[in-house]
C-alpha cells in the first residue's frame, strides 16, 4: 500500500484518524511542482455513516526555499488549510470535485496524494513576498530592492532621439 492511500472498504462505522508527514520527497513525485522543500503535517479523518463516506483534512506546515516575488531571495512560508470531500460510489467514469471523489465500488482504497497536493499548492499566496516586521518594513533583500529602484525607475532629461523620428511618420500621415 502507498503511503498516501486510505483502505475504504470493510471499515466500520465512525471516525477514522491517519496522519501523514510530508517532506521534500513528497514533491520530487509531481510534475512541474514549484514546491521541492517542506515540512507539512497532514491530520485525515475518515467519517463513515451508513453507507457516506467522508473525508475531512487539515494541513499545516511550512513550505521552504520559495523564491520572493519582490527581491527573489529564497523564504519559507507557513500554511493552513483543510477540506473536505464526500466520497461516492459509481460505475461509470466521472471527474471528481473539488467536493466530491468518485471511486467504482469494487476500489478498496483511494489515493489522497493529488488532493493533499493540491490543498498545499493552494495555501500558498498569489504573491509570494516577505512579511513586514513590526516596525512596518518588508523583510527583503535591502540589495536587491535598492537594485530595482534603480533601474526601474525612468532617467530624467535622457531621450533617445530615434524615437523622434517615429514620432514625425505619425504627424505626416494624412488620413483621407
Amino acid at each position: 500500500m502507498n503511503q498516501y492511500e486510505i483502505v475504504v472498504k470493510g471499515i466500520k462505522e465512525g471516525t477514522h484518524s491517519f496522519s501523514f508527514c510530508i517532506k521534500d520527497s513528497f514533491f520530487k513525485e509531481m510534475c512541474n511542482s514549484e514546491i521541492k522543500h517542506a515540512n507539512i503535517s497532514a491530520k485525515v479523518s475518515l467519517e463513515k455513516k451508513h453507507n457516506a463516506l467522508q473525508l475531512f483534512i487539515k494541513i499545516r506546515g511550512k513550505v521552504n526555499r520559495l523564491l520572493c516575488d519582490v527581491c527573489a531571495e529564497e523564504m519559507s512560508i507557513e500554511i493552513e488549510n483543510n477540506t473536505q470531500i464526500l466520497i461516492k460510489e459509481s460505475y461509470m467514469e466521472l471527474d471528481d470535485t473539488d467536493e466530491i471523489l468518485y471511486i467504482k465500488p469494487t476500489d478498496h482504497i483511494v489515493s489522497i496524494k493529488q488532493i493533499l497536493f493540491e490543498l498545499i499548492v493552494l495555501s500558498i499566496p498569489q504573491k509570494k513576498q516577505h512579511k513586514i516586521d513590526e516596525k512596518g518594513k518588508k523583510k527583503c533583500n535591502i540589495e536587491m530592492i535598492q537594485l530595482i529602484e534603480k533601474y526601474s525607475s525612468p532617467k530624467e532629461g535622457r531621450f533617445d532621439e530615434r524615437w523622434s523620428t517615429l514620432k514625425n511618420l505619425t504627424n505626416n500621415i494624412n488620413i483621407k
